[in-house]
């Protein structure tokens, strides 16, 4: 329940960063306001945690059928209303400006554009010990969600679009990927400490040393380049159909 109410959270604020331009000044002025807010709220308590002990947190990363634990960062008391503090500080210029990269003719910028800030949030956020509800606040599927109904307006292709802008972004995770796991940097990007992944629906685990090829080819290529592309166009056509079905009625 608690990882929903976050991930509802994060498709609140990806809606308004897409649609930033298309919101009034006074429903703009209130989300900048609530973020600034939050910045200032997480400023404050990482000055208060300057001395505080680190933290211990635990990362999950989802593989086939259930979360598997791939880390257990230790991370400064600050660092995590920081993180935040800078999130909320970048969601709120992004709105008060209304930016949209790429502007009426290449309305697959803005979304791409704020991909890449979902996936360097996530990282930072893991990097920082963040507790999974929020860091799963911060993620790709709820991307998906605002994804659709932006697609929707924009007069584009929302099902065929939001594949192509899926697997752009999944193949920035799967750079991603590569990269935590031979630096060893942790977060749920990271597969050095995975060496076993049980395989849904069979009876059987999957094995593979942490780095090796074959694990990158069944945990990172196969998920990250099919399974979740496909599933974000769907997510996408079903959040634009479920905007189009409320607009109507209204």
């Amino acid at each position: 329940m608690i990882e929903f109410g976050a991930g509802l959270l994060g498709v609140i604020v990806f809606a308004a960063c897409a649609f930033a331009r298309d919101l009034g000044p006074r429903a703009r002025r209130a989300i900048v306001f609530a973020l600034a807010s939050g910045a200032l709220i997480g400023v404050h308590r990482a000055w208060i945690l300057r001395d505080a002990p680190p933290r211990t947190g635990i990362t999950r990363a989802l593989m086939f059928h259930h979360h598997v634990v791939v880390d257990r960062p230790v991370a400064a008391a600050w660092a995590l209303p920081l993180v935040l503090a800078i999130l909320f500080v970048c969601a709120a210029i992004w709105i008060a400006r209304g930016w949209r990269p790429g502007g009426e003719r290449r309305p697959w910028v803005a979304p791409f554009v704020l991909g890449l800030g979902v996936i360097a949030g996530r990282f930072a956020l893991d990097r920082a010990a963040a507790p999974e509800p929020v860091a799963h606040a911060v993620g790709l599927l709820w991307w998906g969600v605002a994804l659709g109904p932006y697609l929707q307006r924009s007069r584009v292709g929302v099902g065929a679009t939001a594949l192509r802008l899926a697997f752009a972004t999944r193949l920035v995770v799967v750079g991603l990927n590569v990269l935590a796991t031979r630096c060893d940097w942790g977060t749920h990007f990271s597969l050095a400490r995975v060496e076993r992944v049980a395989l849904p629906f069979v009876d059987t685990v999957f094995m593979a040393p942490p780095g090796s090829v074959r694990q990158f080819l069944a945990l990172v290529v196969l998920p990250q380049l099919v399974i979740w592309p496909m599933l974000t166009a769907l997510i996408a056509v079903l959040s634009a159909r479920g905007f189009e079905l409320v607009r109507f009625r209204r």
